[in-house]
């Protein structure tokens, strides 16, 4: 009997679905697109490089067959920004939410700022909600 992990891949493979990633030029973004492509998976990857680097995605290129990488869009954009979002919610199923300052130094120095631009400021992107109606 497979492992519930394995079972999961297992109805990935089954049933595609699309995803949005984002934070998709970061470690652990880039590393999530790729074991979705693996897994059969349609991806949209959305970063605005302010600490991913370009060669994540490319280094996914080179490690994911051309039928996977095909099913692969990347998005330069800003989760803060409503047309960007939009851009890369459409049709999406699921969204792995992994863009953030990349430093919790650098979070931690300006707060406010972090909590702002970050959490808040995407919120309504993410959760298709009026951006009026965030403080």
């Amino acid at each position: 009997m497979p492992s519930a992990y394995d079972q999961l891949k297992l109805d990935l493979v089954r049933a595609p679905q699309k995803w949005l990633v984002t934070g998709a030029a970061g470690f652990i973004g880039s590393h999530l697109a790729q074991e979705l492509l693996a897994l059969e998976q349609v991806v949209v990857g959305l970063d605005n490089f302010s600490n991913g680097h370009r060669h994540n995605p490319a280094d996914v290129q080179t490690r994911v067959p051309s039928g996977q990488w095909s099913r692969f869009t990347f998005i330069e954009g800003d989760i803060t920004a409503p047309g960007d979002c939009e851009r890369a919610y459409a049709g999406v199923s699921r969204v792995l939410h992994q863009a953030a300052l990349g430093s919790v130094p650098r979070s931690l120095a300006d707060l406010r700022r972090s909590k702002r631009e970050v959490d808040i400021r995407s919120q309504p992107q993410r959760f298709d909600a009026d951006p009026a109606d965030c403080p």
